[in-house]
């Protein structure tokens, strides 16, 4: 029910909702009884000024140091676009964050562009300085090969904390973990992912090509890599191809292998011929038109269903990687499709630098979903490399 209430001393009717409530005339305010006066509003303000002070401060103290970051001679080498991207996501890291990457910040020897990789001897690390960032980095939010980038820098805080221990200027520390008992651990729950019926593996001295099989059937349920959509050539919606010409008139061929070949010849030239027509129709009616243009809308529904899929195997990596290097590439994640490194590459390291380079990158990217893809298959490294991030700090 609406009643007509006077305002002040005129004649203007102002209307309300009983079930709004009644009006507060005192201060010559016309308020609803639950809302704010001006004068509690002020207040709120002045108590909530000091906290947006003690922001504006934390902002301007995080510009401060990480420009100062920036005035390193390694940060230098980093080309200006990819720089200013980067100079973003590092003042939007989380305080903790920020700590460990500022740290060692200054004992970088140079960053170059190229493929990911840190050398342990110059202090050096190369990413990609051109691209707008993969699958991952997208849906992290960055415009930058930003996942490469916090992983390569993961190598060389591994390596740094050794150092800063009194070690080898080579070593790194993530090599005193212990990975044994999570590498058993994984690699069987993985088997599990894939339902197959197979013995749980006890020991990497022999692993079963049921056991493998099993493996990657789990490894691509996980990732999504059995749903991928495969691309298609045009010829699968109707495009009707020109025919190869054969290479020799019948007179040739004859010429050239006896008359023995003729047959052939004229075989070839009357698939020849019957194929041309058939290409020059469908080109004049409208069937390789129509198959071009299904074509192309498949490949865009492909790409957008796989953009997902292709970030989330590359967050695998972490997985796929590992049990590249911990089997000595028996498990050749690469060769199968996943992320990884060559054999080579495999036989050469360790699986803990890897590993503790992705959780690095994970941690600095706030990619949550990869520190649970840790968290539930290689719990004793997840938590023994959260004692280390947590102790950079200290260094």
């Amino acid at each position: 029910m609406s009643i007509p209430r006077k305002i002040g001393g005129g004649h203007k009717l102002q209307t309300y909702d009983e079930r709004d409530g009644e009006y507060d005339n005192r201060n010559g305010e016309y308020k609803k009884l639950n809302e704010k006066s001006t004068e509690e509003l002020k207040k709120e303000a002045q108590k909530e000024l000091p906290e947006k002070k003690e922001e504006l401060k934390k902002v301007d103290e995080r510009e401060t140091r990480v420009k100062s970051i920036m005035m390193n001679k390694a940060f230098s080498t980093i080309k200006q676009q990819t720089k200013d991207k980067l100079e973003t996501a590092l003042k939007n890291l989380s305080d903790e964050n920020f700590v460990a990457f500022e740290k060692f910040a200054g004992d970088v020897g140079a960053f170059r562009h190229g493929s990911g990789q840190y050398s342990r001897f110059g202090k050096t690390i190369d990413f990609d300085q051109n691209t707008n960032g993969g699958e991952l980095d997208k849906e992290l939010g960055y415009d930058f090969d930003a996942t490469t980038f916090f992983h390569e820098y993961g190598h060389f805080v591994d390596n740094m904390l050794s150092v800063k221990d009194s070690g080898p200027s080579w070593s790194m520390s993530s090599d005193d973990v212990s990975v044994k008992d999570d590498a058993l651990y994984a690699f069987n729950e993985l088997m599990k992912e894939s339902g197959a019926k197979v013995k749980p593996l006890t020991s990497f001295d022999r692993i079963s090509r049921d056991q493998k099989q099993a493996f990657y059937a789990g490894l691509s349920k996980v990732t999504g890599k059995g749903e991928q959509l495969k691309w298609k050539a045009a010829t699968e919606f109707g495009y009707v191809k020109p025919p190869y010409k054969p290479m020799y008139s019948v007179e040739q061929a004859v010429g050239l292998s006896g008359e023995s070949a003729r047959a052939n010849s004229e075989r070839l030239w009357k698939q020849y011929n019957e194929g041309m027509k058939a290409y020059q129709l469908a080109e004049t009616d409208g069937t390789n038109k129509k198959a071009k243009v299904a074509q192309a809308e498949y490949e865009k529904k492909m790409s957008e269903h796989n953009k997902p899929i292709r970030a989330n195997l590359e967050r695998y990596g972490i997985l796929s990687d590992f049990f590249g290097m911990y089997t000595n590439d028996r498990i050749s994640p690469m060769k199968n499709g996943y992320w990884g490194h060559k054999s080579s590459y495999n036989k050469e390291r360790k699986p803990q630098g890897e590993t503790f380079a992705e959780y690095f990158s994970f941690k600095m990217t706030n990619d949550t979903q990869g520190l649970e893809v840790m968290k539930k298959y290689l719990p004793k490294t997840y938590e023994a490399f959260e004692k280390k991030f947590n102790l950079i700090k200290d260094y």
